[in-house]
């Protein structure tokens, strides 16, 4: 304080950037993640979430495993990946388990639930490519598990699409081979696929 006025001096300089892994570092290993995409819904809206049966998957997939991991969804609005929990998503009711609860450890298997609901039924073009657009931002942007940045994309990757949905992962994997040509996906599982020509996806009929 100077003649009963307060001063301060200020550094303007760079902020250093969070401690990031970078994007493509040789061959994925470790933990993989999957992707799960559910196909077109008749009631997608903007209160629709996605189905029940893409939890009863995800927790199919570390019962099968016989160990831990953690299950996000993905929040439309915000863009983020959640607990099935901050979605409203009930447990399994064929599982034993009162409620599934998250590992949060790095070291473990991490299944997401992309939720594109309120746009699956959308009969506008390009709706379908935003999802698939969305789906790889997400999967590309640094991955926040218990205070720590993480890149999914050095894990195995494996996709799971229903119906419309696997237009939507092939439309990611596509994506994905041409910004990151040395990145393998270790497994693409469809079931049921149905691209919808009514629903503007030309060019998909073949899948």
């Amino acid at each position: 304080e100077g003649n009963n006025a307060t001063s301060v001096r200020l550094t303007v300089g760079t902020v250093p950037p969070p401690a990031i892994p970078p994007i493509i570092c040789g061959v994925p290993e470790g933990p993989g993640v999957t992707v799960i995409t559910a196909g077109f819904q008749l009631t997608g809206g903007p209160g629709s979430r996605t189905p029940d049966w893409t939890i009863e998957m995800a927790e199919a997939i570390f019962d099968r495993r016989g160990t831990t991991g953690s299950i996000f969804v993905h929040e439309p609005v915000s863009g983020s990946w959640v607990t099935p929990a901050a979605r409203g998503l009930p447990r399994s009711d064929w599982t034993d388990r009162d409620v599934w609860t998250n590992s949060n450890n790095a070291d473990d298997e991490i299944v997401l639930v992309y939720d594109w609901t309120w746009e699956s039924n959308d009969f506008q073009n390009g709706w379908l490519v935003a999802a698939a657009d969305s789906l790889l931002a997400n999967l590309v942007a640094p991955f926040r598990l218990s205070g720590q940045l993480h890149n999914l994309l050095t894990r195995p990757l494996h996709f799971i699409g229903h119906s419309r949905g696997t237009v939507v992962n092939t439309l990611v994997a596509n994506r994905l081979a041409y910004y990151f040509p040395t990145l393998t996906i270790q497994q693409f599982t469809t079931l049921d696929p149905h691209p919808s020509t009514a629903h503007k996806d030309p060019g998909n009929e073949s899948l």
